[in-house]
This record gives C-alpha cells, sequence and structure tokens, in this order.
C-alpha cells in the first residue's frame, strides 16, 4: 500500500504535467517545424537510434546541433508494426532481424534522398526488456526470444519452485538485494530452470545467451565473426534478474541455483562501448555504415528516463500506460550500502548509474479513479485542479524517497 498511494500520486502529477505543457507545446511548434527541416542538417553530426518493442520497430535520427542537444530529424521516422510477441510470451529472433533490417533500409534511404549520409556517428538500440535469446557458435539463433511477457504456466511454476528454495535457506531477501529484481516469471531465472528441467536438448544447442541488440550487432559485424557472441549491456543483463548490480557481474548463487553454465553467459559492457566494421553482407547493403559503431541496446524503462532528462536524483520519471512505473536515476554510490526497498526494484543502467522505482498495473485509468472517488464532473477543471494538489504530494514523497536513501 505504501508503493500504491505514490505511485497513483505519482501518475496523476504526471498527467497533470502534461496537461499544464499543452500551451507551452503548442507555442514551441513553430520552432519545432522550422527544426524538421532535413536539409538544415547536413554536415551535422547525425545518429540513428533502433527501437525494437514489443508491437512495432521503428527507427529514427537525430542531429547534433549545439553541444548538448540532439534535435530530431523530421520525416526520418520509419516504422513497421508487428506482433514480436506469442501467445507464450515468446518471439521469432530471425522475423525480428528481418523487420529491423528493413527499417534500417529505408532509413538509409531517407538519408541518402536528404544528402545526409556524410556524418553518420552511430547506431543505437532501445529494446523492450527483458528479453533473451540463444544462440550456436555460428551465431544463428537457436532458441525463441524469452521475454518479459513469459506466459508459460510452468514457468510460473519453476519461479514459485526458485522462490520456495531460497526460502528455505534465508535467503530470498538477499537474492533481491543482490540482483534489485523480485523471483518472478518476468525475468529471466524461472524460464533457464524451466529449459533445463524441460527442454534440455535445447540448452545443449546454446553456446552462448543474447540480448537482440548483440545478436544484430553480431549478425552484421566482423565483431560477431570471432565466436558469434557480443557482450550484454548492464541496463539489458540487469532486467533479466540475473545480475549482481553492485558488482556488475552474472550472480553466481543464482546461475547455480537454476543450473546454469556461466560460460554460455556473455559478457556484460556499458552501452557506449563501440563495435563498428560491417561484415562483407552488409557493407554491401549499407555502404555507408561500414565502419560505423554499432552500439549496445539501452532497456526501453532506462531510456524512459534519459528521454525524460531525469538523468539523476534531482528529477523522477513517471511513464504512464498500460502500467505506471516512477523511477530515479542514482550514482551507484547511493545503493552501495543501502538495501533495495522492498517492493522496488533496482537495476544497473550504466557504469556508473543504477535505476530505482517501482511500478503498478492500469496507470493509465488514474483520470477515471479520481473522478469516480471524488465525483468529479467530465470538464477538465476540476481534473486538473485535483492533479495540481497530488503533484504536490508526489514532490513531497520524492524528497522523502531520496532523504532515506
Amino acid at each position: 500500500m505504501k508503493l500504491i498511494l505514490p505511485l497513483l500520486a505519482a501518475s496523476s502529477a504526471g498527467c497533470a504535467w502534461l496537461y499544464r505543457s499543452h500551451q507551452q507545446r503548442l507555442q514551441h511548434a513553430e520552432y519545432l517545424r522550422g527544426l524538421s527541416q532535413p536539409q538544415q542538417y547536413r554536415g551535422l553530426p547525425i545518429v540513428i537510434v533502433v527501437d525494437v518493442g514489443s508491437s512495432s520497430i521503428r527507427a529514427s535520427c537525430f542531429a547534433l546541433v549545439s553541444e548538448a542537444q540532439w534535435a530530431l530529424i523530421g520525416g526520418s521516422l520509419q516504422q513497421q508494426h508487428v506482433s514480436s510477441i506469442d501467445v507464450y510470451g515468446e518471439a521469432d529472433g530471425a522475423k525480428i532481424a528481418a523487420s529491423v533490417e528493413v527499417i534500417l533500409d529505408q532509413t538509409m534511404e531517407f538519408l541518402r534522398v536528404t544528402d545526409l549520409t556524410q556524418k553518420i556517428v552511430g547506431v543505437g538500440f532501445s529494446t523492450f526488456a527483458m528479453n533473451v535469446l540463444g544462440i550456436n557458435a555460428n551465431g544463428s539463433v537457436v532458441t525463441p526470444v524469452y521475454t518479459y511477457a513469459g506466459r508459460r504456466k510452468a514457468t510460473a511454476e519453476w519461479a514459485k519452485e526458485i522462490q520456495d528454495r531460497l526460502s528455505a535457506r534465508g535467503e530470498l531477501d538477499e537474492a533481491h538485494n543482490r540482483t534489485g529484481t523480485v523471483i518472478h516469471p518476468a525475468y529471466a531465472p524461472a524460464t533457464f530452470l524451466r529449459l533445463h528441467k524441460e527442454e534440455p536438448e535445447l540448452v545443449e544447442r546454446v553456446t552462448k545467451w543474447q540480448s537482440i541488440s548483440g545478436y544484430l550487432i553480431g549478425k552484421w559485424t566482423t565483431a560477431g565473426q570471432q565466436d558469434g557472441c557480443l557482450p550484454i549491456s548492464f541496463s539489458e543483463a540487469s532486467w533479466m534478474g540475473l545480475l549482481d548490480f553492485r558488482r556488475s557481474q552474472w550472480d553466481s548463487k543464482l546461475l547455480e541455483l537454476i543450473g546454469m553454465d556461466s560460460n554460455k553467459m556473455p559478457p556484460v559492457a556499458d552501452s557506449s562501448v563501440p563495435f563498428s566494421g560491417l561484415n562483407a553482407k552488409f557493407a554491401r547493403r549499407w555502404p555507408e555504415l561500414e565502419i560505423v559503431p554499432f552500439f549496445l541496446g539501452v532497456s526501453d524503462g532506462a531510456a524512459a528516463n534519459i528521454g525524460s532528462k531525469c538523468l539523476d536524483a534531482s528529477r523522477i520519471a513517471v511513464t504512464i500506460g498500460t502500467s505506471a512505473a516512477l523511477r530515479v536515476v542514482l550514482s551507484e554510490d547511493a545503493m552501495k550500502n543501502a538495501k533495495v526497498p522492498k517492493g522496488l526494484w533496482c537495476y544497473r543502467i550504466g557504469r556508473d548509474h543504477v535505476l530505482l522505482g517501482g511500478a503498478l498495473s492500469d496507470g493509465g485509468s488514474v483520470f477515471k479513479f479520481f473522478r469516480e472517488s471524488l465525483r468529479l464532473s467530465d470538464e477538465g477543471e476540476p481534473c486538473s485542479y485535483v492533479c495540481n494538489c497530488v503533484e504536490i504530494v508526489v514532490k513531497l514523497f520524492t524528497i522523502c524517497s531520496l532523504v532515506q536513501i
């Protein structure tokens, strides 16, 4: 209950901010329309960002217009609506790769037509979390992509088995404190244990486990030709629920508990580490990207904070959709000796930073909640007033939370 109330408050505060900023966005529209002319970005550094979501795959281009300001290049968005995740909560890695490659084809065509290919300085990824797939020694996918949306009944049963084993040892809370995550079907431990118990032949075919972004970069570049495996980023690894986020290492106790061979886990690296050098096949397809660096994926939850400029403890990010989440970026030192609060999670998202937060389902119904609870009319002003009040509450909650940390 302690978590639910502030998250509801935070959800309302986010809605209030959106409502109040509407006029500012309208006033800013003329400026944005000016930025949307692609030709003005010729000669500026440009990055391509690919977002692999559960319902769509898209890419956009950004230009560096000042020392620390990137502007979205109007018209650069390329998008393909796909149902990546099936009824089992799993995805087809080969189909995802094919869709991403088509999106990059379209993106490169846009950049060629607008004469913006001269200074492409990087290609980055954001991905839904969690995601993990198995590859063989040749770098080919041999398993489905296992995701946060896993819906197999057996996975939930194996999650309960892990909980029971840890509880019997008195280690359940400590596992949460080490990894920053709970034992749940949405994370990898339960999936891996199910695979070892029910599909051992499939596990045997796996040389390395990879993230989607690592698999794609390994498929396209010479970096993946040595052993077919690239590192996994801190955020993608942490969202698997198997990373000791303080030590930035795979959690050996959990790996042992689920029977996972640590040699099959990829090395962990910061998403700022570049991988360049397209292999011959893809150099022919995207010659302008032949020596451009590619970067490992950033998990969507971390990207939400980055995109909203909530990059330190002075700002909390509230995202509202089917679910609501409240997240704050902290220095790693802030959690060095502090325990992860019960009911919250904590992910490593970079060399020096972690992401602390909590989530609540059905966040999008916050207005309905206040209208029905307080018997408000459908007119905007009363709801706006309530949200203004709630924003004060969430600010107080934020201050108290950070003081406790």
